[in-house]
């Protein structure tokens, strides 16, 4: 399916041939997932690529020796509970602090660097959140490309920009091994040549998430937290693994990052069990039952246009795993009463030729979690211009078009006085049909 799509929701209504909407679907061909067992050699882009980038911090000091670390004198996030990951794919600077907050956007790693937005499409950005998502689905982990509120705790991952070893795919600091600092920022510098990698931005993506909550690599190749990787899926390893020091597989001398949790997970301190340890720190997996919410940009509702009238209807979708795939359905009161869902990952869409009427477009978007919002707004089309009633019979702005604020309040006032004059409109007929044979 070639990128930047254009897909035809409704055409040649009836009465009205040249009636329809754009829905504006981005679409991309993406790899399926490379199984470390092909028996085909792998491409150059899944060849094993060192991380290098667990970046030692000061741990947190911890009062308590077991697994449950009661110490009511200093909270920290509780142990079970759902954690957030934020993909940030549209530009960051850093600034400088200790210890790393997400919120503030700063940190001791990459501080003082601008980041500019990753160049791929909005199609490849859903790519790698849904590929990601496939790894966590069984796990207490939420994964968004729009910033939560303040209010909530998440590691951000910035997603783009250049390494200073080029040979690096990733950086994120190391060390709390029980997620005590749950707002750190990774990085994963797949932008450039690598930029159209999924599965590969996923697993990294994945891999830097999880050095912030104190995981090491593992001497397994093609697992998750091996010291190297390529554009492959990768997973958690469901065991206990040697944990090492380098990408020849050096065991580490004598324990790894937690050796706590690694004695009760393994019995030994320098091995680490990657599902079990997220188990721990993130509970149960993440249940999406939060449906979107969609915002009109433009046209404002109540928006006047002349017939037959093109225009873009811009929208804004709030949800708790935005961007994704979503379901759309347009109807338009009296004209299109029975819609269909189409799949889009932007729920904007262009009008073309809608014929004179008042129009209430009814708007349905499902998320793919299956929870449904709603939104109803009414555009206008006459035959003319809007006029001023004030002796000279000006044209007034047209703001369903041109859609600027100061217009919209000044013909607001204008209505108020009444000085705003709508020229005669009609309804266009709805298409009449014939009675069912008896």
């Amino acid at each position: 399916m070639p990128a930047a799509q254009i897909l035809v929701l409704a055409t040649l209504i009836a009465g009205d041939p040249e009636f329809a909407l754009h829905l504006r679907a981005p679409a991309i061909e993406v790899a399926p997932a490379v199984s470390p067992s092909s028996p085909h050699a792998p491409a150059p882009d899944q060849l094993p690529i060192p991380y290098d980038d667990a970046v030692p911090i000061p741990p947190v000091e911890h009062a308590a020796t077991d697994l449950q670390r009661p110490d009511p004198a200093q909270p920290r996030r509780k142990l079970g509970t759902n954690t957030t990951i934020f993909v940030n794919f549209d530009g960051v600077t850093i600034g400088a602090c200790s210890p790393p907050n997400s919120h503030e956007n700063c940190s001791s790693l990459e501080a003082g660097n601008t980041f500019a937005p990753y160049s791929g499409s909005l199609a490849h950005r859903v790519a790698i959140l849904d590929a990601m998502r496939s790894q966590v689905n069984e796990l207490g982990v939420r994964v968004t490309g729009q910033r939560p509120p303040d209010s909530e705790s998440y590691v951000m991952v910035v997603y783009g920009g250049e390494s200073v070893d080029e040979e690096a795919l990733g950086r994120a600091p190391a060390g709390d091994c029980w997620d005590d600092r749950p707002n750190e920022i990774a990085h994963v510098y797949l932008d450039g040549e690598r930029s159209s990698w999924v599965n590969g931005g996923a697993s990294t993506a994945l891999h830097e998430s999880a050095h912030t909550w104190g995981f090491d690599h593992l001497g397994l190749e093609h697992t998750l937290m091996a010291p190297s990787g390529g554009n492959t899926i990768t997973k958690f390893f469901d065991g206990c693994a040697q944990i090492v020091t380098d990408t020849a597989l050096t065991p580490v001398e004598e324990t790894g990052s937690c050796p706590q949790i690694s004695l009760e997970q393994c019995g030994l301190p320098d091995f680490q069990n990657d599902l079990a340890m997220m188990r721990l720190l993130f509970g149960e997996p993440y249940i999406d039952d939060i449906a979107p919410v969609l915002e009109l940009v433009r046209p404002f509702d109540g928006a006047y246009f002349v017939a037959p009238a093109d225009f873009g209807v811009e929208l804004r979708v709030i949800d708790d795993q935005h961007p994704q795939r979503y379901e759309l359905a347009i109807g338009i009161r009296d004209l299109v009463d029975d819609p269909v869902f189409s799949p889009v990952y932007d729920p904007s869409f262009d009008v073309t030729a809608l014929p004179v009427g008042e129009w209430v477009f009814e708007l349905r978007l499902r998320d793919a979690a299956g929870n449904e919002t709603s939104l109803e707004f009414l555009v206008v089309v006459g035959d003319e211009p809007l006029r001023l009633d004030d002796g000279c019979h000006c044209t007034a702005t047209r703001p369903g078009e041109r859609g600027e604020r100061g217009s919209l309040v000044a013909l607001g006032l204008l209505a108020l006085l009444g000085l705003l004059k709508t020229p005669r409109r009609r309804r266009a007929p709805r298409p009449r049909q014939s009675p069912a044979a008896g």
